[in-house]
């Protein structure tokens, strides 16, 4: 399965999202062979999908740290950062722009990615939505920054969110076992946004064989330690 790119928000938009057909795209930690190897499926992925390795900002999601609703607006100049050495970025939950055709490339495996999208404002955002961050109302979270930093109106954006673990494999123990859709949801909502206006892809990875899952290769020991990802820019 290779899924084509997805034209969100009347064009306005476009997204890509690869599965393991595309092969491993998770750079950190990488070195060698194996890291030329991720770069490879990396570029034809994004090449693929009308993105490039050159054009691209990575999104480095990182659990040494304490705060995990941190999040920068970036331009054109970060076009290509972080694509050969996940080091080469500084971490961040969630990467915005309103730099047209930059892509922001965010690796995946069972936590959920999350496209925002400003169409008064022309701005754009990848953030991460995983339980580190969700337990910190990243979701709330992410909306805040946009209208902070862009005088986005929650109740306007438009938002995309991308396979992710089910409650029944993948739950948040810590908020009555919901799951991370269920919860980015409730976090929106708080938000102001109107739930019209998100569309949800309801895969559940921990499931599904067409993209990486973290908790079940943990369970098998095939794929450990590899991610699918998503990718968007502003058209």
């Amino acid at each position: 399965m290779r899924n084509d790119p997805i034209i969100f928000a009347d064009g306005k938009v476009v997204i890509g999202l690869s599965t393991v057909t595309d092969g491993d795209m998770r750079l950190a930690e990488k070195t060698g062979d194996a890291l030329l190897a991720v770069r490879a499926n990396i570029a034809n992925f994004l090449h693929r999908t009308g993105f490039s390795l050159e054009g691209t900002a990575l999104v480095l999601m990182r659990y040494d740290k304490d705060d995990f609703t941190q999040y920068q607006v970036i331009d054109g100049a970060w076009a290509g950062k972080g694509m050969t050495l996940a080091e080469a970025v500084p971490a961040a939950d969630g990467l915005a722009t309103t730099a047209r055709d930059l892509g922001l490339f965010l690796p995946l495996a069972d936590c959920l990615g999350v496209v925002l999208y400003d169409p008064e404002h022309q701005a754009l955002m990848v953030s991460h939505l995983g339980r580190h961050n969700l337990l910190q109302n990243g979701a709330t979270r992410s909306v805040e920054f946009m209208t902070k930093q862009f005088s986005s109106k929650p109740e306007r954006l438009q938002i995309w969110l991308s396979p992710a673990g089910g409650k029944e494999n993948f739950p948040i123990w810590a908020r009555d076992n919901k799951g991370l859709r269920e919860l980015a949801l409730e976090q929106f909502a708080a938000a102001s946004v109107n739930s019209k206006n998100i569309t949800s892809d309801e895969t559940d990875t921990t499931i599904s064989h067409d993209y990486f899952s973290h908790s079940q290769s943990l369970k098998t020991g095939e794929g450990l330690n590899k991610r699918f990802a998503i990718v968007a820019r502003l058209t």
